[in-house]
């Protein structure tokens, strides 16, 4: 069983931390050199950098801001908590400091997106839209928490509002991720196109543009289109070296053309650098394909282990493979309904309906499987396991047209998205025209 799950579901909220601010500085004195030294060296020369500044100017909230800020960079690049938690104190010591910091609300509200807090978030982008509200990024930030929470109107708005204000890299990958989610893929890709044409102008620091690019192929990964996605992933690494994000799907795309030996290899680099659950669960997918049961076992514990130690960490909303996991597995049902209810709660989003519906499917909840799915196709997204799911409910309901329009809307989507899946998918196709005829 080798599960190919959406590569825009579970990293899209890491995104965009803006690039420097550019405001004016309570004392007066100017930060044009320091501001170029920050763009120009990686994160952690950064981090020095203005340690060194807070050690020379204790009081000074510039300095701080620019540490929490060069924090939030770094947790870009390594995707783990660690950096936005030191990245989130320094900010609160800079907006001790100075309360009216628009820059500060900003990152402490990115900081709480990304730790799933949206509602807290929603409060910080308030703050600064009060302070500023002719500023682009508050309007993103505040976007982004409904995008997530599934207030799927309020986020257009807001994205809106961004765009109008700004149009650039920042805008313009959001309305990439609102086009995709309501099935506007051409759409969302020509988005992608015009964010990279705009980051590459503004000079962002490498791993926003591979971040972008990493994005745009996993749109076309999406439409089955892998030897772009490949491509696209291979120039996210040729401009950011050793990007966790850009191999992990970089193997994912070498597993499904059964190049197997190199995805293994990609895996365990990316797990080097970021030991993500969701990473162990693909690998371990892998080598149980392979019938290496005992090596898949291990992994996959080491992936639970993870979720707990995210869970510990206070982070929320990162348990949906998880749930996935336990149900394709058919084990701990009870513990994943638990926690796709806890996901589900308080938010309209469509990834968090169709994990739910997917659990109460394997518990043999048939009428709450449907209702949730049902929630889950309501922006039309184009998205192959979606409507493998869908497909699976009708059928077991006796809804065989539906089931095959499902079967075939997944097949047509990405003829790859998961073999045992696909393969399921085309028997039943069969299956269920058989039923058909014998029923004429």
């Amino acid at each position: 069983m080798i599960t190919y799950r959406s590569p825009i579901i579970f990293f899209f909220i890491a995104l965009l931390v803006s690039p420097a601010f550019s405001y004016a500085h309570k004392g007066g004195h100017s930060h044009s050199e320091v501001e170029k030294v920050a763009i120009e060296s990686p994160a952690d020369k950064e981090i020095n950098l203005y340690k060194t500044k807070i050690n020379k100017h204790p009081e000074d909230y510039y300095y701080y801001l620019k540490l929490g800020e060069s924090y939030i960079q770094k947790g870009r690049e390594v995707g783990q908590i660690g950096p936005y938690q030191l990245a989130e104190k320094a900010i609160e010591r800079a907006l001790e400091l100075y309360p009216d910091s628009y820059a500060a609300y900003i990152y402490l509200g990115q900081i709480s997106s990304y730790k799933h807090d949206f509602h807290k978030s929603i409060n910080y982008a308030k703050k600064a839209i009060e302070l500023r509200p002719d500023k682009a990024i508050s309007y993103g930030l505040q976007g982004d928490a409904f995008l997530e929470l599934g207030m799927y109107e309020e986020a257009l708005k807001a994205y809106g509002l961004m765009l109008y204000l700004e149009p650039g890299f920042y805008s313009y990958s959001r309305i990439a991720q609102l086009k995709f989610l309501w099935g506007d893929t051409i759409g969302a890709i020509k988005a992608m196109e015009k964010s990279i044409d705009y980051g590459n102008k503004m000079n962002l620091p490498n791993e926003n543009i591979a971040w972008a690019k990493v994005i745009l192929g996993s749109f076309y990964f999406n439409t089955g289109e892998l030897d772009k996605a490949r491509d696209y992933y291979k120039e996210a690494l040729d401009i950011y070296d050793n990007y966790y994000l850009a191999l992990e799907h970089l193997a994912e795309v070498n597993a499904i053309k059964g190049n197997f030996e190199e995805a293994i290899n990609l895996y365990e680099k990316t797990l080097e650098l970021n030991p993500k659950p969701q990473f162990y669960i693909s690998l371990g997918d892998i080598y149980k394909s392979q019938g290496k049961t005992e090596k898949a076992d291990r992994l996959y514990k080491k992936a639970e282990e993870s979720y707990d130690t995210i869970i510990q960490d206070g982070i929320k909303g990162h348990s949906r493979d998880l749930v996935l996991f336990y149900v394709d597995s058919n084990k701990h049902l009870d513990l994943a309904l638990d926690l796709a209810l806890q996901d589900s709660k308080d938010t309209e989003d469509i990834y968090a309906y169709d994990t739910l519906a997917w659990v109460h499917f394997k518990r043999n909840d048939l009428d709450k499987a449907q209702d949730a799915i049902n929630q889950s196709l309501k922006l039309g997204t184009k998205d192959a396991l979606l409507h493998y799911h869908a497909g699976m409910i009708c059928y077991s309901q006796n809804k065989f047209k539906e089931a095959k329009k499902h079967f075939e809307l997944a097949l047509d989507i990405n003829p790859y998205f998961d073999q045992n899946k696909v393969n399921e998918s085309k028997a039943l196709i069969l299956d269920i025209n058989t039923i058909l005829v014998t029923r004429k």
